[in-house]
C-alpha cells in the first residue's frame, strides 16, 4: 500500500512539474536582436514567470512547447526594452494630464476640439492649463470665457498664449479662484471687462498673476491618478523602465501605493537628490532593490552647474553678457560628503555637471574620492556630459566613471553657443564616439518632461546623425562622432541595465532575463537614419506580458 502511495506521489510530482514548465508566451515569427555579446538574431522567444526561459527558431520553439499561448511577431523587428536614463515620472504625468502645448492649433474648431478632447478625461473641478495657443487679432475677437464654457463647463480651463501676455480662463475657474469684477486692475495689467463690465475672462499682462499664483497644488489623488496615466503614456515609446533623477519620498511612497494597486505601468529606478532630507532617511533605512519587480532606490545625484541656455554652465570661456563667468552651485566639500556617505552605504553616485570647467573641477574631486576610498564597483556616472577635452576623457576611463549624454540638449546648444560664449570651441562637444572608445559605453537619456523629445528613437537618431530635426548635411559639427544604431540601441538598453547595476536581469533577450521587448513597426537596423523618425513601438512587453498595443 505504501509503495502504490509512493509511485502516485511521483507520478503527480511529475505531471505538476511538467505543467509548471509549460510557457506562458511564446512569440514566434519575429527578427528578434538579442543585444547578447554576439548580437545573435533569433525568431522566437519562450517566457515563464516574466522571465525568458527559451531562445531559437520560430519551428524549433514551437515544436518543444506546443501550440498555445502564441503571439506571431510577423517577421516584425525585436529588441530589449528601452531604458531611459533621465527623466522625471511625476512631474511628466502632471503635465501630460493637466498641461496641453497648443502649437499646432490653427482654427477654432481645432482649440474647440482639443478643449473638449483633454477636458473629458479630467474630473469636475481638475485645472487644466493650455499653453502656446497663437493669439492673432481676430481670435482674441472670439475666445473669451463663453468659448470655453461651451466645451468644458465643470472643468477649470485656461489658455495662455504664445507670447504669455494674455490668458483666458472660463467662467469656473473664475469662480474657483473668487475672481469678481470689482478687483480693480493692477499697475501694468488689465482685467477686461464687456460694456456692463462683466468678466470677460480675458486677463493681460500682470493681471495674470491673479490666476497663475493662486492655481491649487494637485492633491494626493490627483497625482496618484496622473501618474498611473503618465507612466502608461511612456508605453508608447517602447520606454519599460526609468532612472528618475528627482525623486523624493513622497514619490517613494507614491510609486509604491500605485505598484501596490498594480497601476504602474513601468519599472523605476530612484535617484535621490544629496540636498534632500529624503537621502539622509534612506542612507538609515538602506537600499530598495527590485520591490515587486517595479521599483529599485540606490542612487543619489547632485547638480553641479546648469543648462547653457541658463547661462549656467561652468565654462573656461566667457559668456558675452554679464555675468560672464559663472561659478558652480556646489562646492568640492558637498561633493565629498554626499559621494562619501553614498560609498559607505552602497549607494551609486550620480553628478550632473555640463561645462568644461565644470567637468575638470568635478572630475578632480571624484578622483581624490574614489582614490582615498577605493569603492568596489561604484558605476559612478556624470550626467549631461557635454563639452570634453582629452584629459577629462581619459581621467573617466581611469576611474570607471560612465558618461550620460542628452543628445538632444547637445545638438540644440551646437546651434545656440556661438551666440552666447565668446571664444566657444565647438570640435570639443559632442564627443560621443570617442567617449564611447574611451569608456567602453555610456547611457542616454531624454531629459523628460523638461526637454523636447522624450521620444526614444528621436534621441537616437540624434546620436547616429549628428543633425537635428531641421539641419541639413552640411550643418553636421563633428560628423566623425556619429555612433551606429547598435550602440545607439545599447545606451538605452544593455549599458543603460549595466549603470543601475542591473545588467544580469535585463537590458538584453537572454535566458534567465525578465522578458522586456518592443516590437518595432520598422526595421531600424537598415537604410538610412531618417527610419528613426517614423518608427514606433507596436508592442511594448514587460515581464512577457504585452502592456501596449498600438493595434488597440
Amino acid at each position: 500500500m505504501e509503495i502504490k502511495y509512493i509511485l502516485f506521489a511521483l507520478f503527480l510530482t511529475l505531471i505538476l512539474s511538467s505543467c509548471s514548465k509549460k510557457p506562458d508566451a511564446l512569440y514566434i515569427n519575429g527578427k528578434i536582436h538579442t543585444l547578447d555579446e554576439n548580437n545573435t538574431i533569433v525568431e522566437a522567444v519562450a517566457v515563464r514567470n516574466g522571465l525568458i526561459i527559451d531562445l531559437g527558431t520560430t519551428k524549433e520553439i514551437s515544436e518543444k512547447y506546443g501550440p498555445e499561448n502564441i503571439i506571431n511577431l510577423e517577421n516584425n523587428t525585436v529588441i530589449p526594452g528601452l531604458i531611459d536614463c533621465d527623466g522625471s515620472l511625476v512631474e511628466f504625468s502632471k503635465n501630460f494630464l493637466y498641461t496641453v502645448y497648443l502649437n499646432n492649433v490653427k482654427s477654432l474648431q481645432d482649440l474647440r476640439s482639443k478643449i473638449k478632447n483633454k477636458s473629458s478625461d479630467l474630473s469636475n473641478g481638475d485645472w487644466i492649463v493650455f499653453y502656446n495657443l497663437n493669439m492673432t487679432d481676430s481670435l482674441i475677437e472670439k475666445i473669451n470665457k463663453n468659448f470655453i464654457d461651451e466645451v468644458a463647463k465643470e472643468i477649470n480651463v485656461v489658455l495662455v498664449d504664445s507670447l504669455k501676455i494674455l490668458t483666458i480662463i472660463n467662467s469656473k475657474g473664475i469662480e474657483t479662484l473668487q475672481i469678481t469684477n470689482l478687483i480693480p486692475d493692477p499697475k501694468n495689467g488689465e482685467i477686461q471687462k464687456d460694456k456692463k463690465g462683466n468678466l470677460t475672462g480675458l486677463f493681460f499682462d500682470d493681471a495674470q498673476k491673479l490666476i497663475y499664483e493662486n492655481i491649487p497644488e494637485l492633491n494626493r489623488k490627483q497625482v496618484f491618478n496622473s501618474v498611473e496615466k503618465g507612466s502608461k503614456e511612456l508605453l508608447r515609446y517602447g520606454i519599460t523602465e526609468i532612472h528618475d533623477r528627482t525623486i523624493g519620498k513622497e514619490a517613494i511612497e507614491l510609486l509604491k501605493e500605485l505598484i501596490d494597486s498594480n497601476k504602474l505601468s513601468v519599472k523605476v529606478y530612484g535617484v535621490l537628490t544629496g540636498s534632500d532630507e529624503g537621502f539622509e532617511d534612506y542612507l538609515k533605512k538602506g537600499l530598495i532593490e527590485n520591490y515587486k519587480d517595479k521599483l529599485t532606490v540606490r542612487a543619489v545625484s547632485l547638480d553641479y552647474d546648469g543648462a547653457f541656455e541658463l547661462q549656467e554652465a561652468s565654462m573656461n570661456d566667457e559668456y558675452k553678457t554679464e555675468p560672464k563667468v559663472k561659478q558652480p552651485y556646489i562646492d568640492e566639500k558637498t561633493i565629498n560628503d554626499v559621494f562619501t556617505k553614498a560609498i559607505d552605504k552602497n549607494f551609486q553616485f550620480r553628478i550632473k555637471v555640463v561645462g568644461d570647467k565644470g567637468l575638470s573641477e568635478v572630475l578632480t574631486a571624484l578622483d581624490k574620492i574614489i582614490k582615498s576610498k577605493n569603492p568596489k564597483d561604484h558605476r559612478t556616472i556624470l550626467e549631461y556630459v557635454e563639452f570634453t577635452n582629452p584629459p577629462e576623457i581619459n581621467k573617466m576611463k581611469e576611474l570607471n566613471i560612465i558618461p550620460s549624454l542628452r543628445p538632444e540638449t547637445t545638438i540644440n546648444d551646437i546651434e545656440n553657443l556661438p551666440n552666447l560664449l565668446s571664444n566657444v570651441k565647438l570640435r570639443n562637444i559632442g564627443l560621443w564616439k570617442t567617449l564611447l572608445q574611451s569608456s567602453g559605453k555610456f547611457i542616454t537619456g531624454s531629459g523628460f518632461p523638461f526637454e523636447n523629445q522624450i521620444n526614444p528613437f528621436l534621441q537616437m537618431y540624434f546620436l547616429v546623425s549628428g543633425k537635428s530635426l531641421d539641419s541639413d548635411n552640411n550643418k553636421i559639427q563633428n560628423p566623425e562622432q556619429k555612433i551606429s544604431i547598435l550602440d545607439a540601441i545599447k545606451s538605452y538598453t544593455i549599458w543603460a541595465a549595466y549603470s543601475a547595476f542591473e545588467e544580469k536581469i535585463k537590458g538584453s533577450i537572454e535566458k534567465g532575463k525578465v522578458a522586456d521587448m518592443v516590437v518595432l513597426s520598422d526595421d531600424i537596423f537598415v537604410g538610412d537614419t531618417n527610419i528613426l523618425l517614423k518608427v514606433k513601438a507596436l508592442k511594448t512587453i514587460i515581464n512577457g506580458k504585452v502592456v501596449y498595443d498600438y493595434t488597440k
